[in-house]
């Protein structure tokens, strides 16, 4: 969508149309004006994202990004995670450089603000790693491994930093791990 800033409600509305069933799924959306500034995306939790075979309507460039809107994932299984960044410096040879820290931390009702809740929160997860590129928009994904996460909801904080501007943009988004379900004896 190419849409003026604002803040927008979505709903997606599906109908099984054997069963005659219908469920619905409802978010709210911020649009943003990202201007020259560094910038991220918000987190897409995923259900797999993949190199796209074919005409998908989750195609985000190359990949084929299919969403999880649900955020819920099995305790062992992969959670894929998708956003992008954008308006990164680029240097005299049209680089750009920048740096990827993301944490998973117990979900928390707690008023503090971003800044404060990444360096001082309880780290369940943490990993850092450097990355450039020849744009100023960079789409990045990432895989988390639940194995180690117990059933509970989780929030996944992501921190760019732009080497050569030297600005920093965070970002949030929360996940539950479940139970796994168990499969039915097979005789």
């Amino acid at each position: 969508f190419s849409l003026p800033r604002n803040y927008y409600r979505v709903a997606v509305t599906m109908t099984d149309v054997d069963a005659q069933t219908h469920s619905a799924y409802r978010t709210n959306v911020s649009a943003r004006n990202f201007d020259d500034d560094l910038a991220l995306s918000d987190v897409l939790f995923a259900q797999k994202i993949a190199p796209t075979g074919e005409m998908s309507p989750f195609a985000r460039g190359p990949l084929e990004v299919v969403p999880h809107p649900i955020r819920r994932y099995a305790v062992g299984t992969a959670v894929p995670v998708y956003f992008e960044v954008y308006d990164l410096q680029l240097d005299e040879r049209g680089q750009s450089d920048y740096q990827v820290e993301y944490r998973v931390v117990p979900s928390s009702d707690d008023k503090k603000s971003i800044f404060d809740r990444f360096s001082g929160e309880k780290t369940v997860f943490a990993s850092r790693f450097d990355g450039s590129g020849y744009n100023a928009t960079e789409p990045l994904h990432l895989t988390i491994g639940s194995e180690n996460l117990k059933p509970g909801l989780y929030d996944f904080m992501v921190r760019i930093k732009d080497e050569y501007w030297q600005s920093i943009e965070l970002r949030q988004a929360t996940f539950r791990i479940v139970e796994p379900r168990e499969k039915p004896d097979q005789d």
